[in-house]
C-alpha cells in the first residue's frame, strides 16, 4: 500500500513541474518543464506583441503576463526538458494509474511490477498522449476536455494491463502449475 501511495505522490510531484505553455501570435499550445512547481497549468501573454504595458492591463492580466514571465520568459527559448515534457506526462499517468489501481483493486500483496508490464504501461500511455495531442490539435477541443478523456484511458488501460496480469496467473493456477511445481513427476505409490 505505501508503494501505491508513493507513485500517486510521485505523480502528483511531476504534474507540478508541467505546464503548458501558449504561443503569444498563434495561440499554439506546447508542454514545457518550469523551473519550480506550482498549481497553475496554462500560461498565455495577454500583452502579446501590442503596445500595452503593465500598467494598463487589468489584475487578472497583470498576473498572467508577470506569471508568464516568470515561467516561461521567451516562447522560443527552450531547453531539452521541454523537449521531453511528453515522456513525463506519460510516465506521471503511468503512476497515478497504477498507483490508483493498485489502491482500489489489489486485495493481496502481489508483486505486480514486472519489467514487461512496467515498459508495457509505460509505451500504452505514451500512444495516448501522442493520441490525445492529436485529437487536441485537430479538433480544436477544450484542454480540460482532453486531459480528462487522457487520464480515463490510461486509467482503463492499465486496468486491462492489471486483469490480463491476474488473469494469466489464474489460468497457470488452474494448469497445476503453481509454487513452481509443474516440472516435477508425480510421486505413485506402489
Amino acid at each position: 500500500m505505501f508503494n501505491s501511495f508513493l507513485k500517486i505522490i510521485t505523480a502528483f510531484l511531476i504534474f507540478l513541474f508541467v505546464g503548458i505553455k501558449y504561443h503569444p501570435e498563434l495561440n499554439e499550445a506546447h508542454f514545457f518543464i518550469k523551473h519550480k512547481p506550482n498549481f497553475k497549468l496554462e500560461y498565455f501573454r495577454p500583452i502579446s506583441d501590442s503596445d500595452v504595458t503593465l500598467e494598463e492591463l487589468s489584475n487578472d492580466h497583470l498576473a498572467e503576463e508577470l506569471a508568464y514571465r516568470e515561467y516561461v520568459g521567451d516562447f522560443m527559448d527552450t531547453d531539452i526538458l521541454d523537449e521531453l515534457a511528453p515522456f513525463f506526462i506519460a510516465l506521471m499517468s503511468y503512476l497515478f494509474a497504477t498507483g490508483l489501481l493498485e489502491l482500489l483493486i489489489s486485495k493481496k500483496r502481489r508483486k505486480r511490477n514486472s519489467p514487461k508490464r512496467i515498459i508495457t504501461g509505460y509505451l500504452g500511455n505514451l500512444l495516448l498522449f501522442f493520441g490525445s495531442y492529436a485529437i487536441f490539435w485537430n479538433f480544436h477541443i477544450k484542454g480540460i476536455i482532453i486531459i480528462a478523456l487522457y487520464f480515463s484511458g490510461c486509467i482503463i488501460f492499465q486496468y486491462f494491463v492489471f486483469k490480463w496480469k491476474r488473469k494469466s496467473r489464474r489460468k497457470n493456477k488452474h494448469n497445476g502449475r503453481n509454487n513452481g511445481n509443474h516440472h516435477r513427476k508425480p510421486i505413485k505409490n506402489t
